[in-house]
C-alpha cells in the first residue's frame, strides 16, 4: 500500500501537473480559473484547491512558502 503524500508532496505534485499541462510561469498560473482546471482529467478538486493556493502565494512572491506551506 502506497505511503500517504504530506502537505508538501501533494503541492510539488500539483505543480508537477500544472508543468505537465504546459503552465510554466507564474503569469500562465495567474489566469487558470477552477472551471477550466476542472475539465482537466488529471485534476482533482483538491488540487484546485491548492492551486488557488498558489496563484495567492504567487501574487504575493511567496511560492517557496507555499510549497513550505507557511501561511502569513
Amino acid at each position: 500500500m502506497a505511503k500517504p503524500m504530506n502537505e508538501t508532496q501533494k503541492r510539488v505534485r500539483v505543480i508537477e501537473k500544472l508543468i505537465s499541462l504546459d503552465i510554466t510561469d507564474e503569469e500562465k498560473v495567474k489566469k487558470l480559473t477552477p472551471n477550466g482546471l476542472l475539465k482537466s482529467d488529471n485534476i482533482s478538486f483538491e488540487e484546485v484547491l491548492l492551486i488557488y493556493e498558489l496563484q495567492e502565494s504567487v501574487k504575493k512572491n511567496r511560492v517557496f512558502s507555499f510549497l513550505a506551506k507557511k501561511d502569513d
